[in-house]
């Protein structure tokens, strides 16, 4: 079977495609796609690239309404109705310097516009944009009729469709960030999507509670598998930003998702705890 292998660097970390089953020329122009795919959608989330579609937003949309193209418009939208369906841990004005109380932005649907309520609101779409990216690659890998594809962003944001060529499954680790060349956890994915969020050694307290407006003090990982990746992504942020007394609200809302937390001690102990 042949198999065709791509790596490039996007969203801030290395994204790996594996394509199997399709003639390696059609395979690598389509690597070829998703990596343009892949660079479009980066320069319209990246609130660190001053040209992209969503700092324009952030400087603008605080000083009056700001029109914004039909795809950030959309995303808005669901970031919205994400906010909602997690009990408000999945929030993309977390990062703001004075978040106002209630709504941090108002949607004009006619006019596809935006307006920020405060003038310290800053939106960032790290908690959902590699998700939504995988979505779209896997529209265009869909559409290409590829049955057998790995899309993989920096092993936090994964995509399977269908099996592994010489398998019944994908194989995805979770290294053990205390033990080198061992895995924490093993995840086996057919035809769906898995996200991590977490904190490691190398990036500490580096995820905010909407909550509390702190940084989550706990350790460890937090993995959601499940059809989306974009559902996947967004979820697996809200349940490790979240209170562990919120977690069962937010499950009872994705029900067709599985969520574990993963613990890794310092002595290279793991343990893998349900999240229902």
């Amino acid at each position: 079977m042949p198999v065709a292998y791509g790596s490039f660097r996007a969203m801030h970390t290395l994204c790996e495609v594996l394509i199997a089953g399709i003639a390696r020329p059609a395979a690598e122009e389509l690597i070829r796609r998703i990596y343009e795919r892949a660079g479009v959608l980066e320069s319209k989330f990246n609130r660190f690239d001053p040209q992209s579609g969503v700092s324009r937003m952030n400087r603008s949309a605080a000083c009056g309404e700001t029109t914004v193209d039909d795809e950030l418009y959309g995303a808005l939208e669901m970031c919205r109705v994400f906010n909602r369906s997690t009990c408000g841990s999945f929030d993309i004005a977390v990062q703001s310097e004075e978040r106002p109380f209630g709504e941090a932005y108002l949607l004009q649907p006619s006019r596809h516009a935006v307006r920020f309520t405060g003038t310290g609101v800053t939106l960032d779409f790290g908690g959902f944009a590699k998700g939504y990216a995988l979505e779209r690659i896997k529209q265009l890998l869909v559409k290409e009729t590829v049955g057998s594809a790995l899309v993989n962003f920096g092993n936090s944001s994964v995509l399977a469709l269908g099996v592994h060529p010489f398998g019944d499954h994908w194989p995805v680790g979770l290294a053990n960030p205390f033990r080198d060349g061992e895995e924490a956890y093993g995840f086996k994915l057919r035809d769906g999507a898995l996200s991590i969020s977490g904190h490691t050694p190398e990036h500490p307290r580096h995820i905010i509670d909407p909550g509390s407006g702190g940084y989550v003090a706990r350790d460890g990982f937090v993995a959601v598998q499940g059809r989306s990746p974009l559902v996947a992504e967004v979820l697996s942020t809200a349940l490790f930003a979240a209170p562990e007394t919120k977690w069962s609200g937010i499950m009872e809302n994705y029900t067709d998702y599985r969520a574990v937390r993963i613990g890794c001690d310092r002595d290279g102990t793991v343990t893998v705890t349900e999240i229902t």
